[in-house]
């Protein structure tokens, strides 16, 4: 026990130990997972906050507007000049049939009429042949179109301040003339001409008008010098982002700004600007809410991992949105947040504070890759796929998990994971297991090595004295299995003066009185077994005495006496008839008395048995026991009309008599089966019933019932004619009786 105990405490303090020191690193791993996680938030929330301030920016917001508002300015000057051209000064003179004004592109870019709006007319006099501070007349000409003569007349738009065209306005008119109602011929023509000239040249005041008019000239100068205004813009947006807001944070490798319509339209890095990013996530998902943190990811053509923080911009009251602005970091930023990695100048990988040689703390992104530095794979960050039990349990539920697994290079390790919901990112701190339990493995040898030392001189010690006590116990033990298998002849031999040799001299004494009780037993037995078979043979010979008395001289006296009586009978006058009626009573009355002792010398044992043999006489006294008590009694059998052995075969009769006895008197049965057959060289009897049936487990106990007593004088006297008897029985499924014997023919 001693042993025992010391073995168990040790082991006990082993694991105890185990635990401890395994809780212990555990508690280290997800404090150190708290503080990453915690660091990370800052970090991610500080670049959003970055971003943030970027849009806050009034003069990136003022140029963004600017530029991303270019199509819809052009729009609200052009429908301002066409309102303008039509209500104040077409209206003016009533044969202007259309003003519109072209750019220096030769394009219409206003007009009386919208439907010529963006038509080519860079191939027409009134443009091509204009001259600056001229105007421009063109020659008469029919327009099939207006049905009418027109000409055309332009000239320059100056801007206010530079004087510098900026436009071509057009004045189409059309030339009156009178009609010859007089028949006059050649004076007519005359007179058209000089109302042609005055009409021309009224007209040329009106479209010198037109060109100096002030809206016209500044709503002509802003759509045709639009596209000068947004270069201008998007060099001053470049220059800002480069010069004033990338050097606030080393980590940012591009600023972009996109319209809404997802072009850049401005950037640090001039290449991108005018690429469609409107597929991107960041410019779809800030869209749809506002603000968006990207995954780690590498762009083709960049070697580092990086990510993207983007933005909505919206104009100076806040209420409109008038682009995204987009600051892509470097991924290698993170580094400074898990120190995972960072090597010192002569090339050591830097040990992480409580973890160790072999801890690490790293971050594995929605796709199962790790996004920072391995301190054991190079070049893992976006390479490495990281699918261990920390990582998925953590997707499951959100929340991560402390525990003993496999990490992403085999090992087994210690680890502690955290879900970013934010990102949908897994950190995780992990510790090698061989290093983790180093000094508890170490603990551990040295037990071993003493414990097993210590035990050795333990064992050799207790060999030694249990030897001694063993020895004798052992013999002991010897002498009760010998004892407990019936063998009284062997003595127990242990000598001593101590207890256990009292003891081995006490268990020879109950030895030698148990031989001597056994066969004390033993003769008593067979002499009971005797006194049973000669008590059941004089029980038949007394039996068969008095059935033959019965028979033969009870029997005899009592026919013959009914002879005397018919005889008398018969003497006896006809007149006397109170005599012949007691005459005829004492007849039947001595008829049911040789009826009765036929019956009684039948019972006792019927002359069938030795006449005809045990089958035919089983099957008279069913045939009675049916008629008697209404009970069906079916009988098989397979014997042939051998003569049995007379005790033998009267043992049987009776077992018949008794069970059919039973059946009538206890169990309520309905129908009877006796099979008498031969198996091998054993004759079998069974009698099986479908009464009530009883508990045959205690039958044999001291309470013995009545139906019971039957069954035990079967029992015996079997056992005296060597066959063995039977009972089988269950309450409510009825009962069978089953004899076995040897068959010893006559």
């Amino acid at each position: 026990p001693s042993i025992l105990i010391a073995t168990f405490m040790t082991v006990f303090c082993y694991f105890y130990t185990r635990h401890i020191v395994k809780q212990n690193i555990f508690d280290q791993l997800e404090i150190a997972a708290d503080k990453l996680q915690k660091q990370v938030h800052v970090f991610l929330e500080g670049k959003r906050r970055q971003t943030i301030d970027l849009s806050f920016d009034g003069f990136i917001r003022d140029c963004t507007k600017e530029i991303a508002e270019k199509e819809k300015r052009r729009e609200y000057y052009t429908t301002a000049i066409n309102a303008h051209l039509i209500t104040n000064e077409m209206s003016l003179n009533s044969n202007i049939l259309e003003l519109f004004i072209v750019d220096f592109k030769g394009k219409i870019i206003a007009s009386t009429d919208e439907s010529h709006i963006g038509e080519d007319v860079s191939s027409e006099e009134y443009f091509s042949e204009l001259e600056l501070l001229k105007t421009f007349t063109g020659d008469p000409h029919y327009d099939s179109g207006l049905e009418e003569i027109v000409i055309e007349m332009s000239a320059v738009i100056l801007s206010k301040v530079e004087q510098e065209a900026v436009g071509v306005i057009v004045n189409r008119i059309k030339l009156e003339q009178e009609e010859d109602r007089e028949g006059y011929g050649a004076s007519a023509q005359e007179d058209n001409g000089r109302n042609y000239s005055q009409q021309i040249d009224v007209n040329k005041v009106w479209t010198r008008s037109f060109n100096s008019d002030g809206f016209t000239r500044d709503c002509t100068e802003e759509i045709t010098r639009r596209d000068d205004r947004v270069q201008y813009y998007t060099d001053r947006l470049n220059n800002h982002l480069v010069i004033n807001k990338k050097p606030l944070d080393d980590s940012i490798i591009s600023i972009f700004v996109i319209d809404l319509t997802g072009e850049i339209i401005g950037s640090t890095e001039l290449g991108l600007i005018g690429k469609d990013d409107s597929g991107k996530g960041y410019f779809l998902e800030t869209m749809e809410h506002g603000s968006f943190t990207s995954d780690l990811h590498q762009v083709p053509g960049f070697k580092q991992s990086m990510f993207e923080v983007a933005t909505l911009l919206t104009s100076r009251d806040g209420q409109d949105p008038t682009g995204i602005i987009v600051n892509r970091y470097s991924g290698d930023s993170l580094k400074k947040v898990t120190l995972s990695g960072i090597k010192e100048e002569l090339g050591q990988v830097k040990q992480l504070g409580g973890l160790g040689k072999t801890g690490e703390m790293y971050i594995v992104n929605r796709d199962k890759l790790m996004i920072t530095e391995s301190r054991f794979i190079e070049d893992s960050v976006l390479k490495q796929v990281v699918d261990t039990e920390g990582v998925r349990v953590a997707f499951d539920n959100g929340t991560g998990m402390v525990g003993i697994y496999p990490n992403y290079r085999g090992v087994p390790i210690l680890g502690a994971s955290k879900y970013l919901e934010e990102m949908g990112w897994v950190i995780l701190a992990e510790k090698d297991v061989s290093e983790a339990f180093a000094p508890i493995v170490s603990l551990r040898n040295f037990v071993i090595i003493v414990g097993i030392t210590g035990i050795i001189v333990v064992v050799i010690i207790a060999i030694y004295l249990s030897l001694n006590v063993t020895r004798p116990i052992s013999k002991l033990v010897e002498s009760a299995q010998a004892i407990a298998n019936g063998d009284l002849t062997k003595k127990v031999n242990v000598q001593g003066e101590d207890e256990i040799g009292y003891l081995a001299n006490s268990f020879d004494t109950m030895r030698i009185e148990l031989g001597k009780s056994f066969r004390n037993i033993e003769r008593h037995r067979k002499e009971l077994q005797h006194l049973s078979e000669r008590i059941v043979l004089i029980q038949e010979e007394e039996r068969n005495k008095l059935s033959r008395e019965l028979h033969d001289h009870t029997g005899q006296a009592l026919i013959a006496l009914k002879t005397n009586l018919e005889v008398i009978d018969k003497l006896l006058p006809g007149n006397v008839r109170e005599s012949r009626e007691w005459l005829r009573d004492s007849k039947q009355f001595l008829v049911k008395t040789l009826e009765e002792i036929r019956n009684l010398s039948y019972a006792l044992k019927p002359p069938m048995l030795d006449e005809l043999g045990l089958v035919p006489t089983i099957m008279e006294y069913s045939k009675d026991f049916s008629a008697r008590t209404k009970i069906a009694v079916n009988i098989k059998s397979n014997l042939k009309d051998e003569k049995l052995r007379p005790n033998l075969e009267l043992s049987l009769y009776r077992m018949v008599q008794e069970a059919l006895t039973n059946v009538f008197k206890h169990s309520g049965a309905k129908t009877v089966q006796i099979n008498i057959y031969q198996e091998n060289s054993k004759l079998v009897l069974s009698i099986k019933d479908d009464g009530k049936g009883f508990d045959a487990e205690n039958m044999w106990g001291d309470g013995v019932k009545d139906y019971g007593i039957g069954l035990l004088g079967m029992r015996e006297r079997f056992a005296s004619a060597g066959a063995d008897f039977q009972v089988y029985s269950t309450e409510g499924k009825g009962t069978e009786l089953i004899a076995k014997c040897q068959t010893k023919y006559k």
